[in-house]
């Protein structure tokens, strides 16, 4: 259950490196998503997708997550190595944010 919950937390930040996938990209993200999630559910006792034996199931699993993984290639690369999110505590302390910049 625990996994089930993290995974369902990561999907809307994850769709949201992608927010105008082609439908190629979507269909792989939403095939791979769904997959994870009905393994994790199960809603369906007989559900042949599952392989029997825990090795087979985890190189399966294994193959979701890798076409997940890949979509990194297709994100711009980041100009910057830091990224700095200002707390609202510390801008009650120095509201000017020009003292951040450095």
């Amino acid at each position: 259950m625990a996994l089930l919950r993290r995974l369902r937390e990561w999907v809307p930040r994850f769709e949201l490196l992608f927010p105008h996938p082609t439908p190629q990209v979507e269909k792989r993200h939403e095939t791979a998503i769904k997959h994870l999630e009905r393994w994790l559910v199960r809603p369906n006792k007989s559900d042949h997708a599952i392989p029997h034996d825990i090795r087979s199931a985890v190189a399966v699993m294994h193959k979701s997550v890798e076409n997940l993984r890949a979509s990194r290639e297709l994100l711009p690369p980041d100009d910057f190595a830091v990224r700095l999110v200002v707390d609202t505590n510390a801008l009650l302390d120095e509201p000017d944010l020009a003292a951040y910049v450095p």
